[in-house]
């Protein structure tokens, strides 16, 4: 299915619709998916598009690769952000959220996690692509590895299509296709089942795939990877088909009433201060990277000034900072220039003795602990402002956790209040 050689004219869509919108997803981890969901985003930016990536699930990492291939793609381009039902609690908080982030660009691609209906239980689809698909009434791409299969490959896409009656099937893709007969049988099954084909892949599970599986997308170097997924992908997927299924969404429609009907905007969706109360020191570089965007915008609503500093490679901290905000990231893999920077490792120090509010979370927590052990023969200093030593572990450790807070909490000094998070980390205390 070629489509490289096409031209379009685009017709810019009003301020606040999104003419295309996409979920894709897969059977399950590792069939391809964000391999399939770059190149695409590559790929619609250099024809032209502007594109705004999500990523429904909690992950980061992939959300950088969305953004990197988007700018590998054109100079024009919108950050990544995310979507998920369960830790936004509500559709309206996930439509106003997407409502916010989707103005101005022509199509939409939302990455899911894991597997379509893959959820926080066995029962419901809470926190699952499947459910963002259909709170924004957009149409679902499902990646399967056909690998190790053939006709199998139509029997999966059908239980995917009829296990959830009001989730929507756009198309599928199929990933690791072989020979001339393996791509006849392919086609021939899901196409007598009525599913559209959005493309054949071959061989790309084992390929250019490898970049995504655990690669830093700050690396510059990895832009001609991107810039060849996006051909390998414009070959062989029919992007002209796959924007036309995205513009089958209702979500437009849904998002109008939905704003028309708030008789108090979402929090996201008011407008921003004219004046800020207080400075939140914000920890942003290579070592620190993983934020959510709309917990930065909630912050900036609320009227805070958010001050980037580097832990990486600024000698103090900002001035008159009234908090410390320091996130997740790869700390392990900078875990000699923190302990260089010894200056900036006593401002924080300082700052929080004196009695400065300092939130850190993941990677940042362990940038306040005493030390950093890589293995038995590598240990690094830290900030020391917790009395702990953190080392790093083979093991990967992911869930969701919902937390409550007790009236001793500093920063959240209402006891019994909740919030939701997501656990996901190599390291232990």
């Amino acid at each position: 299915m070629t489509t490289s050689t096409r031209t379009r004219t685009r017709t810019r869509s009003p301020k606040y619709k999104c003419s295309s919108i996409l979920v894709i997803s897969g059977t399950n981890s590792g069939v391809g998916k964000t391999t399939v969901t770059v190149g695409l985003m590559t790929a619609f930016a250099q024809q032209g598009y502007i594109v705004q990536p999500f990523k429904a699930g909690p992950d980061f990492l992939d959300g950088m690769h969305h953004e990197a291939g988007i700018r590998a793609g054109e100079k024009e381009f919108k950050q990544r952000q995310s979507s998920n039902g369960w830790m936004m609690r509500s559709p309206d908080n996930v439509l106003a959220s997407f409502h916010y982030h989707s103005q101005g660009a022509d199509i939409c691609i939302i990455e899911g996690a894991m597997g379509l209906h893959d959820s926080i239980d066995g029962i419901s689809d809470d926190g699952s692509a499947a459910q963002i698909a259909k709170w924004l009434n957009a149409p679902v791409v499902l990646v399967v590895d056909a690998g190790t299969m053939a006709r199998s490959v139509a029997a999966m896409a059908l239980g995917y299509t009829v296990l959830d009656k009001e989730m929507r099937m756009g198309a599928v893709v199929v990933n690791r296709v072989g020979g001339r007969v393996h791509i006849d049988w392919i086609r021939d099954a899901i196409e007598h089942e009525g599913t559209k084909i959005g493309g054949l892949l071959k061989d790309v599970g084992t390929g250019e795939a490898v970049l995504f599986a655990g690669a830093l997308p700050q690396d510059g170097s990895n832009e001609m990877r991107y810039l060849r997924l996006a051909a390998l992908v414009e070959e062989n997927l029919d992007m002209d088909v796959l924007f036309k299924i995205g513009q089958t969404s209702r979500q437009v429609a849904q998002v109008s009433s939905f704003l028309s009907t708030s008789i108090i905007p979402p929090p996201i969706l008011q407008p921003e201060p004219s004046k800020t109360c207080c400075r939140i020191g914000i920890a942003q570089d290579e070592a620190f990277c993983f934020y959510y965007r709309d917990n930065l915008h909630l912050l900036r609503l609320a009227g805070a000034e958010l001050v980037p500093f580097s832990p990486l490679t600024s000698s103090h901290l900002p001035p008159a900072l009234d908090a410390l905000y320091i996130g997740g990231g790869y700390p392990e893999l900078h875990a000699q220039k923190l302990q260089e920077n010894e200056t900036l490792r006593k401002d924080i120090q300082s700052f929080s003795q004196a009695g400065g509010a300092v939130f850190a979370e993941c990677g940042g927590l362990m940038y306040l602990s005493n030390k950093l052990l890589l293995s038995k023969a590598e240990t690094y200093n830290m900030c020391g402002v917790i009395p702990i030593s953190t080392r790093m572990t083979p093991h990967c450790k992911m869930y969701y956790a919902s937390i409550e807070f007790t009236s001793q909490n500093p920063l959240f000094p209402s006891g019994g209040a909740h919030c939701r998070g997501q656990l996901f980390h190599f390291s232990e205390i």
